[in-house]
């Protein structure tokens, strides 16, 4: 929702979970969500990574969107018509290794490379708080727009959507989790709570940890800097064109009133609906009480405006 609403603007170039794509410019990074020491090579690699994904395109982008450094209407929309398509884009792109390309350099055909350059980037980054502090140390005009969705939604919408569809299964996911899940209970000091067998409390409680972690440790190292914003996943979905105005405003972006039209008309149809059964509400809210219930950031974490949780 967040994308979409800088991806309205027409002089913004808005890439969806680039570093999610295989064999991309972030591949070689190194671990996106622990430190690593003597990383010393990451600031280029960090800059070439965003110099290839600001001129490209990819699989998991929207396309649909008006835009300045489009060379003609017709031209935007027969293009983005094409691309949009991966059975034509598996007949006109290389096929290295056999597999799908996801991404792929801006076609000429409807892009101004001179104009679209002058465009503000914005990239989705997933799950990678540690590519995130980098570079924020690292480079001066980077802004971070953090959004922080509470763990109740958050759990439920992991299982409907990941745990039951992509993610192979509850014990599959749980497997998965448990290298991440050892450090990170190392990290605050709750390595006796490391589960020795799966169970569905304890898949959920696993999946918390990695929550809590991903979202604290921006907020403990980022909160002071004036180029880090936060905001509420709850509040942005029910309150769209009041905080699409303060990230304009944080982005250095004009809302024009073509912008408000259609961020107040919007609609999210990101996601299609799944029929898959939730969690018991009663034990998400007893593994949230467990994993964050002594945590500094406790009332930010869940702090969102009461009238947006139904």
């Amino acid at each position: 929702m967040v994308l979409d609403l800088f991806d309205y603007h027409r002089n913004t170039f808005c890439r969806n979970e680039p570093n999610e794509l295989v064999g991309t410019a972030f591949t070689g990074l190194g671990d996106n969500m622990f430190p690593e020491p003597g990383a010393g090579d990451f600031d280029a690699r960090w800059r070439q990574a965003i110099a290839h994904t600001i001129r490209a395109n990819g699989a998991r982008d929207r396309f649909g969107t008006e835009k300045d450094y489009f060379r003609a209407p017709w031209r935007a929309h027969l293009g983005q018509s094409l691309m949009s398509r991966q059975k034509f884009r598996a007949r006109v792109l290389p096929r290295p290794q056999g597999q799908l390309v996801e991404e792929w350099f801006c076609p000429a055909l409807y892009y101004d490379a001179a104009a679209q350059a002058r465009a503000l980037p914005v990239l989705k980054i997933l799950l990678s708080p540690a590519w995130v502090l980098k570079a924020h140390d690292l480079i001066d005009t980077q802004l971070v727009v953090h959004v922080i969705r509470r763990p109740q939604g958050f759990a439920q919408s992991w299982w409907s959507r990941y745990v039951t569809g992509i993610g192979g299964g509850p014990e599959k996911v749980f497997a998965d989790n448990q290298p991440s899940l050892i450090r990170i209970l190392q990290h605050f000091g709750r390595e006796e709570e490391m589960p020795s067998h799966y169970s569905l409390a304890d898949l959920v409680v696993s999946e918390l940890w990695r929550w809590r972690y991903m979202n604290e440790v921006l907020l403990d190292q980022m909160s002071g800097s004036d180029r880090y914003l936060t905001l509420a996943y709850e509040d942005v979905m029910h309150n769209k064109l009041p905080w699409a105005e303060k990230l304009y405003g944080f982005a250095g972006l004009e809302m024009t009133p073509a912008c408000r039209q259609s961020i107040s008309s919007m609609q999210n149809t990101l996601f299609k609906a799944r029929k898959s059964d939730g969690l018991d509400p009663k034990m998400v809210e007893e593994a949230v009480a467990q994993v964050i219930g002594d945590s500094p950031f406790r009332d930010k974490l869940l702090n969102v405006d009461p009238g947006a949780v139904s």
